[in-house]
This record gives C-alpha cells, structure tokens and sequence, in this order.
C-alpha cells in the first residue's frame, strides 16, 4: 500500500510538471513599447531638477511572454536622484515594481536619461497690480498710492541659474468686482523677461490680500483761458490790437469749493517787451491751488501788434499843439 501511494504521489509530480512546462514553453515571447512618464525621487532639500520637461515621457521597451504583455499597462518610472548633486548627471530609469515583473517573465531594456540638477534660492520681489475692467460705480476712481497690499513683498523660490530672468510678480485685480472697504485675496503670477509665466518657479506666500484704495472722482468744467501779460510795453509807437488763444477753453479738475470759485483760467504773464509784429508763444496755465487740466497745461497765444494810432498819422502843417494853444 505504501509503495503504490508513493508511486501514485510521483506520478501526479511529474504530470503537473510536464503539463506547466507545456504552458511555459506553449507562450510566445514577444516585446511591447511602452510611453512612461519619468520622475524624479529622492532630492535633497535645497536642490531642484531644471529638465523636467525632457523628462516628462520617455519610451521603455518590454520583453517577455506575449500573453502578459497583452494584458500589461504602462509603468510607472523614476530616477533616483538621492545621490545627485549640482549639474548633469546621467542616471539609470527604474520601473517600479520590478520584482514582479520578473517573476512574469518580463524584463526591461535598460534606459538612461541625463538630469540637471540646481540650487533652489529666494529673492524678494514686490507686488504690482495689473488693473483691468472699470469700477461698477462712477462716483469714485481706483487709487493705487491709497491700496493695500499684504505682504508687499513676495519671496520668489527656484533655480539660481533661471532667477534673474524673473521680470515681475503681480497680481490682476478686475476693478468690475471691487466693492468699497474690501478685501480681495489674489493668486500671485510670476512673469519672466518674455512675458511667460515661469512653471519652476513658486512664490511664498502663493496669494496675497489687497484693500483697493478708492477715492471720490474729482470734479470737472470746462472754463475760458485768457492771456496775461507782463509789465513790458510793445516798441515805442507800437500796440496790441488783439489776441488769439487755441485752445480757449480747457477742462479742469479738482475740488468742488475751488470749481466754483474759478470760471476763467490765465497764462503765466507773456512778455511784449520791443513787439513791432504779430508773435506766438506757447504759455503755461497759470492754474490755481488745488486745480488741474485735464489734458495739456499750456496753450497756444498769438497777439496782433498795430502802429498807435498817434503815431501812424502825421499831425498837419500849422495845427495848433494841443499842449500849448495860440493865444
């Protein structure tokens, strides 16, 4: 009996054995190609990797029994880079999960990628706001020495071989979502010499608060310039027949006590001194406190010179002077 068991146990060995070496060698080999995405593990604090571009996909080859091939997936990749320091280092690429793969039949072609490794710094930079849209109500302007921004200052943190291509950080407030007495929170951009924004660069903190600063819009009219002359006289028989002024009016601005108050604006005094002909000079506006033109602050003036009438005459023969009269 206990001969013929152990038979019977010997015999069922080798038929299972024949029968997996008849799967085994019933599989065809074959080979697949596979997009992974690399990453890059293990990096010590302080540095950072600048190629991850390059990185981002490479192709690895399997080999293998077809029939595993078929029903594989792509795998997950990564470089090691626990060791790297400072520059270009050419490393090998892992497939994670090795060990059970192999236990599949499956190996993989061996891939290297190069990796260029840098320092991480920090810069301050501070926050300038990019205005777009108009405010949903006309009374009050947009005021950018009354904002406040918090922190006014940003620290930006990347490569050191890439950080003085960082032009700018800012923020976009859309001025058609400001209220009064509000606080936004806004994400900060970072934008380089090209007008790009950098991806392996951060900011800390990534947002910061602004209190938009709003003021009453100033008021306006528009009022006549006149010309203002200085002490000096025309030459001698010489006078002004009349002025022109372009623009005669102007548009000013500014509080609303010193409006009323002004309804014609004068040049800064012109000089007439020795004019025998017509002139033109371009003057400044002589503008009040608190008052200010809206576009240029000067005009144009052309003053007409004329003979006297007392001199572009002769006084007749015989006349008597109207200074000493006949007796």
């Amino acid at each position: 009996m206990t001969f013929s068991r152990t038979w019977l146990l010997l015999l069922s060995f080798v038929t299972s054995l024949v029968l997996w070496l008849a799967v085994q060698t019933g599989s065809k080999p074959g080979e697949k190609v596979f997009e992974c995405q690399i990453q890059v593990m293990g990096l010590r604090p302080g540095l950072v990797a600048l190629n991850l571009d390059d990185l981002s996909t490479i192709q690895m080859t399997a080999h293998g029994p077809q029939e595993y091939l078929d029903r594989l997936r792509d795998p997950l990749a990564y470089v090691d880079a626990s060791r790297l320091t400072t520059g270009k280092t050419i490393c090998s690429v892992v497939v994670e999960g090795l060990k059970r793969y192999e236990a599949q039949g499956i190996t993989w072609t061996s891939v290297k990628v190069p990796v260029v490794v840098d320092v991480v710094v920090r810069r301050k930079r501070p926050v300038k706001v990019t205005l777009i849209g108009s405010l949903p109500f006309m009374n009050y302007i947009y005021d950018g020495a009354q904002t406040v921004i918090d922190p006014e200052q940003v620290e930006i943190v990347g490569p050191s071989t890439r950080s003085d291509q960082i032009r700018e950080a800012r923020v976009t407030l859309d001025l058609s979502t400001v209220q009064r007495y509000q606080t936004k929170t806004l994400d900060v951009e970072l934008v380089d010499e090209n007008g790009a924004k950098p991806e392996d660069f951060r900011t800390e903190p990534p947002t910061v608060a602004i209190t938009p600063g709003l003021v009453p819009a100033p008021q306006n009219k528009l009022v006549l310039v006149e010309p203002q002359f200085g002490p000096q006289q025309p030459a001698f028989g010489y006078e002004v027949e009349g002025t022109e002024v372009q623009p005669h009016t102007i548009r000013i601005t500014g509080p609303s006590e010193a409006l009323a108050a002004t309804t014609t604006v004068l040049t800064k005094p012109i000089s007439l001194a020795g004019l025998k002909d017509d002139s033109t000079v371009e003057v400044q506006l002589d503008l009040p406190r608190g008052i200010h033109a809206e576009r240029a602050g000067s005009v144009r003036v052309t003053v007409h010179i004329r003979r006297s009438a007392q001199t572009s005459q002769p006084a007749a023969v015989g006349a008597p002077d109207s200074a000493n009269p006949a007796p």
